[in-house]
């Protein structure tokens, strides 16, 4: 383990503000947490523009830097106990002993807290973190996806990708593949063969334009009367070139016509009042690319209102 960043000393000129930062400790056994911080710093998938490994302390320096409340909501994230588990160390090894990496060391920590929150990382991670949640907390899972792309490459053997991710699930079988969602499938990036394969599985898909059309709240409130009744726990992944390149220029493979940021805030805020949401990953932001830390500050939003929704759905 290693990236901890957590310092209890209140940092502010102002006693009266409590910051995220105030929330949150290096993980210490025998003492009890609601959420958990994991860092998995890993890009080794990445074909098009990597640094995604450089993410989670970034992330962190954020989120940290935020007020403990939510004007929005009227939430107060203050009685919250979090622990920061730091980042994996997976160095540049084969990626097959990555994904085995992160699955032993991920079915060791997320146990140990109520809800967890892993900072990618390319989406490669998406597949042992998922196979991990499963390992650790037995029954039916939904997969529920914020991303431009379907993920559901088929690659010949030796290639590799973080667009195998979800077909890579799928092949394992731990999953019914009409269990998973994606939000945010968008324009021209996404050949027909894999439209058609999503199709096929039953993968259910919102379009960029559908929440465009309907709204995250609409959108969250189907997913989970969808979802809700067929499964024990929900894993959310959230790749962040599902958000439009006019917020988010900082990833993998930016592109017009993605979801808005308070599109994807809503999303996740409802989903996570939700008692079966255990996993929350973000993934693909890519710190060497942003512009004026946009894409940092809206990653860290989203964390802030997975946060906010936990408390809302009484989950504390």
């Amino acid at each position: 383990m290693g990236c901890l960043i957590v310092d209890k000393i209140r940092s502010s000129f102002d006693e009266k503000d409590v910051t995220v930062k105030d929330l949150i400790e290096p993980f210490s056994d025998g003492k009890t947490y609601h959420i958990g911080l994991i860092g998995l710093p890993f890009d080794g998938a990445t074909r098009g523009r990597p640094g995604a490994r450089f993410a989670p302390i970034e992330i962190r320096r954020r989120l940290f830097s935020y007020k403990a409340y939510c004007v929005d909501h009227d939430v107060d994230l203050s009685d919250l106990k979090i622990a920061d588990f730091g980042d994996l160390d997976l160095g540049f090894g084969h990626i097959d002993l990555v994904k085995e990496r992160i699955l032993d060391s991920l079915s060791s920590i997320l146990g140990k807290v109520d809800f967890s929150v892993i900072l990618g990382g390319d989406h490669y991670v998406t597949f042992p973190s998922f196979l991990a949640s499963k390992r650790t907390f037995k029954g039916e899972w939904g997969l529920v996806i914020v991303d431009a792309h379907h993920d559901l490459r088929e690659l010949t053997e030796g290639r590799i990708s973080s667009g195998i991710v979800v077909n890579e699930i799928v092949k394992s079988g731990e999953i019914n593949p009409e269990n998973i969602v994606q939000i945010g499938i968008r324009g021209f990036a996404n050949s027909p063969y894999y439209v058609k394969k999503a199709k096929e599985l039953g993968i259910k898909v919102y379009t960029s334009m559908d929440v465009r059309r309907f709204g995250g709240k609409k959108i969250a409130n189907d997913i989970l009367l969808n979802l809700i009744d067929d499964v024990n726990y929900i894993y959310f992944s959230f790749d962040v070139d599902g958000v439009d390149i006019a917020f988010a220029p900082g990833v993998n493979a930016p592109s017009s016509g993605g979801l808005f940021p308070n599109e994807v805030f809503e999303i996740i805020y409802y989903i996570s009042q939700n008692s079966k949401l255990k996993v929350l990953d973000v993934v693909e932001f890519a710190p060497p690319y942003d512009v004026g830390g946009m894409t940092v500050d809206l990653v860290a939003n989203s964390i802030l209102y997975a946060f906010s929704g936990y408390v809302v759905g009484g989950r504390l």
